[in-house]
């Protein structure tokens, strides 16, 4: 999901019309089309459809949890691999609530 944002974000910006245009990513390399030395070698498989999946548009939660992850400064990933991460490195602070608690009233 984050490969996908980052590649997105000329297409996102409307800066060009396909990742294969801009320029400066790393894209083009990833699907195959030439070697400038940009990456190493991408952590995962990539789905087929590459440059259409990232030049299409991102739905709303998963841009929101990106942008949610990226200002919290909070690891992305799914519930039970978050809470490990975040005990591991003790950033548990990142997916608490942002404020004071609500006072409990008691009845």
């Amino acid at each position: 999901m984050v490969l996908r944002y980052i590649e997105g974000n000329p297409v996102r910006a409307k800066m060009v019309q396909s990742t294969m245009e801009w320029r400066w990513s790393s894209h083009d390399e990833l699907v195959g089309n030439g070697n400038r030395n940009l990456i190493d070698k991408v952590p995962i498989d990539l789905p087929g459809g590459w440059t259409a999946y990232v030049d299409a548009s991102m739905g709303e939660g998963d841009l929101d949890r990106v942008r949610s992850s990226v200002n919290r400064q909070t690891p992305l990933g799914d519930a039970g691999w978050l809470m490990k991460i975040c005990n591991e490195f003790g950033l548990e602070s990142t997916i608490r609530r942002r404020g004071r608690p609500k006072k409990e009233i008691n009845a």
